[in-house]
């Protein structure tokens, strides 16, 4: 299964020392170079399972994407350009239908790691 994501989601789980919800869920993570240097920025290093692949050079944005800052306008081309059964936002894109009870699980595990105790 092909996984892109935008830095909110993974700089959301690092922060909350959950990260590893993701590496449970998926073998690796996808992510365009601007949303590794939005990470890079404010974590000393990424975990292993997240892999940064390059987005075509000289590519603009998607129609709809003007508004959005780089790192999730490159996460938006790069899911589409790699065909990706899902993209993680602030939320969770199901880009692939066969694909949604793993988007569910996440999110239902993401909301019981993250309430208080």
């Amino acid at each position: 299964m092909t996984v892109v994501s935008d830095t909110t989601a993974i700089t959301t789980l690092l922060k909350a020392g959950h990260i590893d919800l993701l590496a449970q869920l998926f073998d690796h993570v996808i992510i365009p170079q601007a949303v590794e240097d939005e990470l890079l920025a404010f974590h000393t290093s990424l975990p292993e399972f997240v892999h940064q692949h390059p987005v075509a050079q000289g590519v603009r944005r998607l129609p709809g994407t003007e508004s959005l800052g780089r790192g999730e306008a490159e996460a938006i081309l790069l899911a589409k350009k790699l065909n990706a059964s899902l993209m993680l936002r602030r939320t969770v894109a199901v880009l692939d239908s066969s694909r949604a009870d793993a988007a569910r699980g996440l999110a239902r595990e993401s909301r019981r790691r993250l309430q208080p105790a």
